[in-house]
């Protein structure tokens, strides 16, 4: 398993204290991909794999949940540190702007 599959399941368990189901259920769809980083191609790729093996269509759905919930962490920008806010933005702020 890829160090950052690995990383995203460790704070899955330990941030957001999933169960060992889920933990389980994580590392079992991480075995459709052949990358950490997959292009919209490999996804394409993995999912006619799960249906090539005989999953149906709420199995791959499953697997597609987990993929997504990665993906989505792996590509959300971290957030910047806010800038100190001067007495007009804060004036703005309280006014609803």
């Amino acid at each position: 398993m890829a160090a950052s599959f690995s990383q995203f399941i460790r704070e899955r368990q330990y941030l957001q204290n999933v169960s060992p189901a889920t933990f389980e259920w994580y590392k079992h769809s991480f075995k459709w991909l052949r990358t950490d980083n997959p292009s919209e191609h490999e996804l394409k790729d993995a999912v006619m794999r799960m249906r090539e093996k005989g999953l149906k269509a709420t199995g791959c759905n499953s697997a597609i949940r987990a993929i997504n919930a990665y993906l989505k962490v792996r590509l959300t920008a971290p957030r910047s540190v806010p800038q100190r806010r001067t007495t007009g933005t804060a004036y703005l702020l309280a006014a609803g702007r």
